[in-house]
């Protein structure tokens, strides 16, 4: 939660970036109203707390994306429980616009290999928007 600040500016400089790119859900059919325009720090406070309370119930992974310093935020990598069946977990990340050319690819590369040898006990894993379109990860059954 101490990463607030650093990561509301973060999402906030692209909002209609992140809602309409797929990213972290389809673009067209979201299963998360995140972020809005209207959004504020404290709702952005409310939601850090939600999802530090569910890592630390194990039910989830969140990273933030800093540069050396961590005095800035680039993305965010999310690593949950799989909505669909016959998956133990979905991945999803974002990188901030300004940074999408020189960081994406990179990093989607570096997640394929990472993830699975960081978290060996999650053998299937899935990167909906990337490896799968949403399109058809929306036809798969849900878990």
């Amino acid at each position: 939660m101490e990463d607030v600040v650093r990561d509301f500016t973060c999402y906030m400089s692209c909002v209609d970036y992140l809602r309409t790119g797929g990213f972290i859900q389809p673009p067209d059919m979201p299963f998360v109203d995140f972020p809005r325009h209207d959004m504020s720090l404290r709702s952005a406070l409310v939601l850090l707390g939600v999802a530090e309370h569910e890592m630390w119930l194990g039910r989830r992974v969140e990273y933030g994306l800093f540069n050396a310093a961590e005095t800035e935020e680039f993305g965010c990598i999310y690593i949950l429980p799989s909505m669909k069946r016959g998956f133990d977990a979905q991945v999803t990340f974002w990188v901030r616009e300004d940074r999408h050319v020189d960081l994406d690819a990179g990093l989607f590369g570096f997640l394929r290999e990472w993830v699975p040898a960081a978290y060996p006990m999650l053998p299937r894993i899935l990167f909906p928007g990337r490896e799968m379109a949403w399109e058809e990860w929306a036809l798969l059954e849900d878990a």
